[in-house]
């Protein structure tokens, strides 16, 4: 079993589980900063996303405006009197 001795008032571990802690801890310090850039583009495409949207439902709106408007017409024309 891997004993700790101080140094300048730390511990030092050599044994193989902490080895094994030290490896994935250098293994997520090159991964982590991939997840982050690509946490940040979803973030954008996400809020490219929500103006895009916010934008069709406009124009779904009014394109509802025009064809309720239009139907009134229609139905206002075919209820005159000839």
């Amino acid at each position: 079993m891997a004993r700790a001795h101080r140094s300048a008032g730390h511990p030092s571990f050599t044994g193989p589980s902490e080895r094994a802690a030290i490896d994935r801890l250098r293994q997520l310090s090159i991964i982590l900063p991939a997840m982050g850039q690509e946490v940040a583009a979803a973030r954008r495409e996400a809020a490219r996303l929500r103006v895009e949207n916010a934008q069709l439902l406009s124009r779904v709106a009014g394109l509802e405006r025009r064809r309720v408007g239009e139907a009134a017409v229609l139905q206002q024309a075919q209820t005159r009197p000839r």
